[in-house]
């Protein structure tokens, strides 16, 4: 944390080597984050453009980033995840009906501590062990922020198995992290 304080305040100063050094620090983290809302519907060439967007923003405003409201790590993460979700709903929409900003759940989010917190690289790999259509509805609930009547009317199946599936899948997974050492995000 001292040390993304020291970099920040070098890269308000106009820093190019600031930022040259938090990109190899958190470089591969953003492009984990990018790479799995993106999987399946974008090309490496959006993974890597959505990455140096986030560059980009930190670059032009690093103001944005206030250290009272947590860790660099996380913020950029939450910058990655919403570059990406905007790029799947604009990759998205060529081949299905937009997604409406309305249709939108209230519920918290209980992976997304655990993205931030947890190393993404056991994240990743819990994910990519569940079996289809398990793997692509929490990719849809978790990582693009489709609510479970989204993901219904996208995929063609009833709300009530999106339902089922994401609290059966949460279990699966949950057990998959506690495994790997990652237990202390669960309590």
């Amino acid at each position: 944390m001292h040390d993304d304080s020291i970099l920040m305040g070098r890269l308000r100063k106009s820093d190019e080597n600031a930022l040259r050094e938090l990109m190899d620090k958190y470089n591969r983290f953003l492009f984990g984050i990018v790479g799995m809302i993106l999987t399946n519907i974008g090309t490496n060439e959006d993974i890597e453009e959505c990455v140096s967007d986030v560059w980009i923003a930190l670059w032009q405003k690093p103001s944005l980033y206030d250290v009272k409201r947590g860790t660099l790590k996380s913020f950029v993460a939450v910058m990655a995840r919403s570059k990406a979700i905007d790029r799947y709903r604009a990759l998205s929409s060529k081949t299905s009906k937009p997604l409406k900003d309305d249709e939108t759940d209230s519920l918290p989010d209980p992976l997304s501590m655990i993205l931030l917190k947890a190393d993404f690289r056991q994240v990743r790999s819990a994910v990519n062990t569940l079996e289809e259509p398990d793997r692509e509805i929490v990719i849809r609930r978790y990582f693009v922020d489709e609510t479970p009547l989204m993901i219904s009317k996208n995929m063609k199946c009833p709300v009530k198995e999106v339902h089922n599936r994401l609290y059966r899948t949460k279990e699966k997974l949950k057990n998959i992290l506690k495994n790997d050492g990652s237990e202390g995000y669960y309590e």
